[in-house]
């Protein structure tokens, strides 16, 4: 496979275009930018923190993300092309240059306005995507007025918000919000392997004495209890698909020893994990 790497910037830097490939850690984390981000998935899943949501994306999706909304990509180590990476096009629009089309293309005016005064991210449906997606892909061989031409049509395409879902919404946080979203992410990205108290609180800054009683007081919980539920539920997923043994699910989902996963399902589900998937197929 080609080796892409492709980057370039217009206008003084008023939109910028990105497509690359490369290892899923070396992806960025937590962020957020004063431009709008539209961000393509080629290749590549995992879990998304978008503003006050956090939800499973895979390959073939499309976000727009506006200014001031934080988020991040964790992406699996298990999906990922022959090489070993993940491969996605973004390209971030800032409000000035916006604005500028309004100024200078009257017939663009409508749609500029409708999309600054959208407040919330988007994912766009297949249909939508596939549109906006081939003239993503078609940019890197264009030359300049080619990409303004394109980039206008793509405005047009993405504000155009009617059947779209929301992908997260903005939310201010203060400083212990902001810690337990931490917390939140770092068991997210972790919770396949052996996490350790000591490491999740130097992640955020704590010693374990302290962490233990932060998390407790915020949760209602101990963070072994809060993590053990949470794989719990990745386990459920995996046996709703039905393609693994219990086995294979247990270390899948950050245990490494069955007799201990079937205890714990069976402490927070009342049941064990063949009888819970043998329960789910009759309702279904």
């Amino acid at each position: 496979m080609e080796n892409i790497s492709i980057s370039f910037s217009e206008t003084q830097q008023q939109y910028s275009y990105d497509w690359v490939r490369l290892k899923p850690k070396e992806q960025i984390g937590m962020h957020q930018q004063s431009t709008w981000e539209l961000s393509y998935i080629s290749v590549g899943a995992g879990m998304q923190v978008i503003g006050d949501n956090s939800d499973n994306f895979c390959e073939g999706e499309l976000f727009l993300i506006p200014p001031g909304i934080s988020h991040c990509w964790f992406f699996d180590e298990e999906t990922v092309d022959n090489e070993g990476k993940i491969e996605n096009i973004s390209i971030a629009i800032s409000s000035a240059w916006l604005d500028r089309c309004a100024m200078a293309f009257m017939e663009v005016k409508p749609y500029v306005e409708k999309l600054k005064a959208q407040e919330n991210a988007i994912k766009f449906n297949k249909e939508k995507s596939e549109i906006i997606v081939s003239l993503m892909i078609q940019m890197h061989k264009q030359n300049a007025l080619e990409r303004l031409s394109s980039m206008l049509l793509i405005i047009m395409e993405i504000a155009d918000f009617d059947n779209q879902k929301i992908a997260g919404r903005r939310v201010e946080i203060n400083k212990e919000q902001k810690r337990l979203k931490e917390i939140e992410i770092y068991t997210i990205c972790n919770a396949k392997r052996c996490i350790k108290l000591d490491d999740v609180a130097n992640h955020v800054g704590m010693n374990r004495s302290a962490f233990c009683t932060f998390f407790k007081k915020h949760k209602g919980m101990s963070y072994i209890t809060y993590l053990n539920e949470y794989r719990i539920e990745m386990a459920c997923q995996l046996l709703k698909e039905g393609s693994f043994t219990v086995a294979e699910i247990c270390f899948k989902s950050g245990f490494n020893d069955v007799p201990h996963f079937n205890k714990v399902f069976k402490s927070i589900k009342g049941m064990s994990p063949k009888k819970w998937k043998i329960c789910r197929c009759k309702v279904l």
